[in-house]
């Protein structure tokens, strides 16, 4: 892929001429800051519709990305609360919170509901109870965490085992 190619204005445009098959597979290559980019570039109905397009996971993390004043949250309110809720439960915790915080409560309630993993669900919604930027706002509710009579060793393999699956570790 040419840097060319990568340009948001270009991948947008793949979407408004109905080239999405194309779109979908040179988005997936992306980095979610970079898509980022590309919804930032584009206007409310087109977010909505690239959205919906791209694995849940990859929506989540470039919505999650986006600048503050593009108001990522606009996009998943537009959503179907199911649509919403399946990219909500592949962010982490602390991610999922900061995104939904931006919306009315009623709003986040409507998402959250539909979030399939209760503990996440839980977990999402005590964090939103905290202003975001407070130390509760900023945290995570992922822990690391290894057994008392491990050895030094033990320990230290079991943290870095660990801190793949813990994002902010």
């Amino acid at each position: 892929m040419s840097h060319d190619q990568l340009h948001p204005e270009l991948l947008l445009l793949l979407v408004r001429e109905g080239r999405i098959s194309e779109f979908v597979r040179q988005a997936e290559d992306l980095d979610p800051a970079d898509l980022a980019d590309v919804l930032a570039a584009a206007n409310e109905d087109e977010r909505v519709e690239i959205v919906k397009l791209l694995p849940p996971s990859l929506s989540g993390q470039a919505l999650w990305e986006m600048p503050e004043q593009e108001h990522a949250e606009e996009t998943l309110a537009a959503l179907e609360p199911e649509e919403a809720a399946g990219i909500v439960g592949e962010l982490p915790d602390d991610d999922a919170a900061d995104l939904l915080g931006e919306l009315e409560p009623q709003e986040q309630q409507r998402i959250l509901s539909k979030v399939e993993d209760v503990e996440q669900r839980a977990e999402v919604q005590d964090l939103l109870q905290y202003d975001p930027e407070s130390a509760g706002g900023l945290m995570t509710a992922q822990l690391v965490s290894v057994q008392a009579d491990h050895t030094v060793g033990l320990a230290l393999d079991e943290i870095r085992r660990q801190a793949d699956e813990v994002e902010d570790f």
